[in-house]
């Protein structure tokens, strides 16, 4: 190419600015690199260094060095870099969301050991008693092996779960719910579903799923 090809000059500016950018976003690839890269002035050279070290195939290096045209080979691994480019940039972003999710369980998680151990040393943990109280007044109640199962199960959802997390007072409001119930007891008097729907309405806010269940089960 012409040395006052302003198109080309551009083009070759592009390849070294993408290539810098895949070498800093690649933590594999030696710094070293950009150093190189930085300090090679011939189009021709350039192209060709880029080419041979690209992240491809030798098949596919192979083919774009035995492009003649200079233009014709640098467009070609615009192309490439372009697209190595967008790959790399979606790879980091989904490592770096993964990573801040795994950083918030782990905080979360220390938080809770630290809160636990603070409340051991001050004389018990409450929601262990809790716990404890509620597993004991479900022992004494009359219901069946799969529900008492279930109730278990239950309980150490709840008994995993972080106090200050957004799940822990649903979970604990439908344990309580399942305690409550008047599991085994029977009364002389008629059903009014209607009735009984304003009781769960008016003790139990929230939980409309568990809610129908019972009616149904009415």
């Amino acid at each position: 190419p012409d040395k006052n090809d302003k198109e080309f000059d551009a083009l070759v500016s592009s390849l070294k600015d993408l290539a810098l950018e895949i070498i800093k976003q690649s933590p594999h690839i030696p710094t070293e690199a950009q150093f190189a890269i930085k300090n090679i002035d011939s189009p021709s050279f350039l192209i060709n260094f880029i080419s041979s070290n690209m992240n491809a195939e030798v098949a596919e290096k192979q083919r774009m060095l035995e492009v003649a045209d200079l233009r014709e080979r640098a467009n070609l691994l615009l192309a490439h870099l372009t697209k190595e480019l967008q790959l790399l940039e979606m790879k980091n972003e989904i490592q770096s969301k993964v990573r801040t999710e795994v950083d918030r369980q782990q905080r979360e998680y220390f938080l809770h050991q630290q809160m636990k151990t603070i409340q051991d040393e001050l004389g018990g943990n409450p929601i262990e008693q809790e716990i404890e109280e509620m597993r004991a007044k479900a022992a004494k109640k009359r219901w069946t092996k799969e529900v008492g199962e279930t109730f278990e199960r239950e309980l150490q959802k709840l008994q995993r779960m972080n106090p200050a997390g957004a799940e822990f007072s649903v979970q604990h409001n439908y344990v309580q719910l399942l305690l409550e119930l008047p599991w085994g007891e029977y009364t002389k008097d008629s059903f009014d579903l209607k009735h009984a729907q304003k009781i769960l309405d008016r003790d139990h806010f929230g939980l409309e799923k568990v809610k129908e269940r019972i009616i149904e089960h009415l």
